[in-house]
C-alpha cells in the first residue's frame, strides 16, 4: 500500500495545501501524484467560501422569487447557521420541486387557481373535503415537506433542525 501526498498551490490565496490517497499500485500512485498538484488548484478553505458565495447568489434569487422569509434567531450564529443551511438546500435542489410547491402553494391561497379545482378532488377523496389536509397528503407523497417549512418557517432552529 502506498501512502501518496501532493503538495498543491492554492491559485485563490497562495497557501500549499496537502491531498493525500491510498494506492495498491506504485505507477497509479505517481501518476495520480503528478495529476493531483496541477488539477487542485483550490484550498479547503477558498473552495468552502467560493461554495457559499455561489449557493447565496443561487438562493437569493428563489428567495427573492418565492417569497422565503427572512430568517430569525437567537444569536447571529444560529441565523447564519440557518442560513448557510437554507442557501446549500436551495442551491442544491431540483427547481422542479421549488417551482411544484410553489404552484401548489398559489393553488391553496387563489380559488381561482388553475389546479384548485384538482386540489379540491383531492381533497374530497382523501381529506373529507379539507384542503389543507389534502395538501398536507400531497406534500408528503411528493417529498415537500422541506418546501414547506422553508416557505413558511423564520425561525433559525427550526430551519437548522429541518435541513440537519
Amino acid at each position: 500500500m502506498a501512502k501518496v501526498i501532493a503538495v498543491c498551490k492554492c491559485a485563490v490565496c497562495g497557501t500549499d495545501f496537502e491531498r493525500v490517497e491510498h494506492f495498491r499500485n506504485p505507477g497509479m500512485a505517481d501518476d495520480w501524484k503528478k495529476w493531483a498538484e496541477e488539477a487542485f488548484v483550490e484550498c479547503t478553505a477558498c473552495r468552502a467560501k467560493r461554495k457559499s458565495a455561489e449557493n447565496a447568489a443561487k438562493a437569493a434569487t428563489y428567495i427573492k422569487r418565492y417569497g422565503l422569509p427572512e430568517i430569525t434567531g437567537k444569536s447571529d450564529r444560529q441565523i447564519r447557521r440557518a442560513t448557510e443551511l437554507r442557501n446549500c438546500w436551495l442551491a442544491e435542489e431540483d427547481e422542479e420541486t421549488l417551482e411544484s410547491y410553489d404552484f401548489l402553494e398559489g393553488a391553496l391561497r387563489d380559488p381561482k387557481h388553475p389546479l384548485r379545482a384538482r386540489l379540491q378532488k383531492v381533497a374530497d377523496e382523501q381529506a373529507d373535503g379539507d384542503l389543507d389536509e389534502a395538501a398536507d397528503f400531497i406534500i408528503m407523497r411528493y417529498r415537500l415537506a422541506v418546501c414547506r417549512a422553508l416557505w413558511h418557517e423564520s425561525s433559525a432552529s427550526v430551519i437548522i433542525h429541518t435541513l440537519s
